[in-house]
């Protein structure tokens, strides 16, 4: 196996937080247990994370709101809708 693979498969492991790499000591597995009791287990962002992008979709649905209704009124304004139908005569 050649260094560049173990480079890469520790780069993977790192970035999914299963292991952890020290200057000077080498690369050591996480504790699994440890990583879930902090909220750090693979596909769980930290709450402030969460917090945020709860944030930033809650603001993007509102302005695509916006921007809906203030289409609807340019369409009314340019494509007014054509008087009912005369139906006397049927």
């Amino acid at each position: 196996m050649s260094a560049e693979v173990v480079k890469a498969a520790i780069s993977v492991l790192r970035t999914e937080g299963a292991v952890i790499g020290q200057q000077g000591k080498g690369v050591f597995v996480r504790d699994q247990a440890g990583a879930r009791a902090q909220g750090q287990s693979q596909g769980t962002p930290p709450p402030a994370d969460a917090d945020m992008t709860t944030k930033q979709l809650t603001e993007v649905l509102a302005a695509v709101r916006d921007l809906g209704e203030r289409v609807a009124r340019i369409e009314r304004a340019v494509f007014p809708e054509p008087p009912p139908a005369d139906r006397r005569g049927k």
